[in-house]
């Protein structure tokens, strides 16, 4: 899985010439199916478009494609030009299918060997991703990823788990640490308190013994022999 901000500003090259033919303007998907739908390569009169199905590898340092010819203006391919969008836009809006915003298209991860998003995040601004975290969903399953806006089924919404994020879940995270190891440590003083009271209890009973038998050796009486010592 991997950001695809990572793979903006990586050089592509056709493998059977060697070409070097452009870096990576814009990584073009659709949301709706999880589709990997091509690249844009450079900016302005120099602009050309890849297909998804003409990439061969999406390395870490490059881009690989067969050949310089699967690089073409836009024009020609439909599905790209419609599907690009001016980074001066801003993030697309994200709503749920009930008419609840829930913030901006944040980061979206792809598969770069399957060529499709595995799941994309939503922001819904810095306060609520540092204190709850971001929304994570997984593509398709009713969603629509439209020109302006995507729309989230509110079936996929009720699906997640009421689990927060960010600084909520680490809080919560660190308090089920502290009660476990205030537990552990309960218990452990539990063993050694009551090691201590068999300690005490035995040093009692010697002590009485001890006690006994200076008194019996003080009014002139023998000593009991202890069992254990052998017949003299």
């Amino acid at each position: 899985m991997r950001d695809i901000a990572s793979v903006v500003g990586l050089k592509v090259i056709s493998s059977t010439e060697g070409r070097e033919l452009g870096s990576i303007a814009q990584v073009v998907f659709d949301l709706s199916n999880g589709d990997l739908v091509g690249l844009i390569i450079d900016k302005g009169p120099s602009e050309k478009g890849i297909e998804a199905k003409d990439v061969s590898v999406i390395g870490t340092d490059a881009v690989m494609v067969e050949t310089h010819k699967v690089a073409r203006h836009l024009s020609e391919i439909p599905t790209l030009l419609e599907r690009r969008r001016d980074v001066r836009e801003g993030p697309k809006e994200v709503i749920s299918a009930d008419g609840n915003r829930l913030g901006a298209l944040g980061t979206v991860y792809i598969n770069p060997a399957e060529k499709k998003v595995s799941r994309y995040e939503v922001s819904g601004g810095a306060w609520r991703d540092i204190t709850e975290g971001a929304l994570s969903l997984e593509p398709g399953n009713g969603t629509v990823d439209g020109r302006d806006t995507v729309v989230v089924p509110t079936s996929l919404l009720s699906e997640k788990p009421a689990t927060p994020g960010g600084l909520k879940a680490q809080l919560a995270k660190l308090g089920d640490v502290a009660r476990t190891q205030a537990r552990q440590a309960a218990e452990k003083l539990e063993e050694s308190n009551k090691s201590v009271r068999e300690n005490v209890t035995v040093a009692a009973g010697k002590a009485s013994e001890t006690v006994e038998a200076l008194q019996q050796t003080e009014a002139g009486e023998p000593a009991e022999p202890d069992e254990t010592d052998g017949d003299s």
